[in-house]
């Protein structure tokens, strides 16, 4: 293989991986740490395997439970911001690089 293509090759999985870390989401707690999103397992026991603050949006949809969703633009880094009153929720969706980014200050791993 000519070593352009072997360049191109690495680059372009080097933005996959950028990319696949760039979806990844966690949920931000009241006191800035971060918690994944199974956790939520504990008040809604037939969560299936979310990931995204869409799929969330999704599963709540397809059990009928009234919602709010807000996109929330703080800093560079998006959020989405959701009320679910019956399930007693109000979440913060956020990307998984803010929780990285808070340097170990009581953040836990998705």
């Amino acid at each position: 293989m000519p070593v352009h293509w072997k360049a191109l090759l690495a680059v372009s999985a080097t933005l996959l991986c950028a990319n696949a870390n760039a979806d990844a989401w966690s949920l931000f707690g009241r006191h800035g740490e971060c918690a994944p999103i199974s956790s939520l397992k504990r008040k809604l026991q037939d969560l299936p395997g979310i990931q995204t603050p869409d799929e969330f949006s999704a599963y709540l949809q397809s059990k009928r439970l009234q919602f709010t969703r807000q996109n929330l633009h703080a800093g560079a880094a998006g959020a989405v911001e959701f009320q679910v009153p019956e399930a007693g929720l109000s979440l913060v969706f956020v990307p998984h690089r803010v929780c990285a980014n808070q340097n170990g200050r009581g953040v836990r791993a998705p």
